[in-house]
């Protein structure tokens, strides 16, 4: 029975030591591609289509508008290296602790959050969603799926 436990641990600490070797970015560097002004709309419900709207400066710092809430003060990085690109494991870029604030429609709640934006990039998309930022929880989906293009 104690070889069975040891062997189960020994597997899940493999595993965790390769998610976390996935997870880990050598360099914060984000792709000069991604600089510049970014829009689209999101679906929320079947009621409500919102426009998004980003700004990526060459600093990294993010700044836009979700529907009719402001978006400020995010910071763009890489989300995984090569090998958790390989696995399949978290998105390519994050934008981090960003604030949301006021409505995202007319009729919503008045917000004042921090929230994180994951999203792949691929064929000049960006493909991701807008997350409620949570200590030690899974993100809440606030925006589920946004797709927006280049303005530039």
């Amino acid at each position: 029975m104690n070889k069975i436990i040891s062997i189960v641990i020994t597997v899940i600490m493999i595993m965790a030591g390769i998610y976390l070797l996935g997870t880990l970015t050598f360099d914060s560097e984000f792709s000069s591609e991604l600089q510049g002004k970014w829009a689209g709309e999101s679906t929320l419900d079947e009621d409500a289509t919102v426009a998004i709207e980003l700004n990526i400066g060459a600093d990294g710092n993010v700044n836009g508008s979700v529907g009719g809430a402001k978006f400020e003060n995010g910071t763009i990085r890489k989300n995984r290296n090569s090998i958790g690109e390989k696995l399949g494991i978290n998105s390519d870029y994050i934008i981090v602790d960003g604030m949301l604030k006021g409505q995202i429609t007319e009729d919503g709640e008045t917000l004042d959050i921090m929230v994180n934006i994951p999203f792949d990039f691929a064929g000049g998309v960006m493909d991701g969603g807008i997350n409620l930022k949570k200590p030690f929880a899974y993100p809440d989906p606030i925006v589920p799926e946004i797709e927006l293009k280049s303005q530039k």
